[in-house]
């Protein structure tokens, strides 16, 4: 098989293949850029629900408040250090439906 790297809007794309795929992101932490981190993380983890199912996305990122965000129960957490700031590296599995199992009496 194949590793393709491509770059584009995250936002605006969604899975085009059954393949399992692999999803790497760095995100901005909120120390350069000025952005709503709430909304901003919150939009990545509702883009991945809707439109990535059967993907695994994994994250690094010093801002730990930020991933709270995501809305997504994370699979893996790994502290690591990313230059000198302090960070997780989070992995996140995307599945059809729901997880929940139903108890029928």
């Amino acid at each position: 098989e194949y590793i393709t790297v491509e770059r584009k809007n995250f936002f605006k794309t969604e899975k085009f293949t059954e393949k399992k795929l692999h999803m790497v992101f760095n995100p901005p932490y909120g120390e350069r850029l000025s952005l709503d981190m709430e909304e901003f993380y919150a939009s990545i983890g509702d883009t991945l629900k809707q439109n990535y199912p059967g993907t695994e996305a994994w994250f690094i990122t010093s801002n730990l408040e930020a991933l709270k965000y995501v809305g997504l129960r994370t699979s893996k957490k790994i502290k690591v250090f990313n230059s000198h700031l302090e960070s997780r590296l989070v992995k996140y599995v995307m599945y059809e439906g729901s997880k929940k199992t139903k108890h029928q009496d």
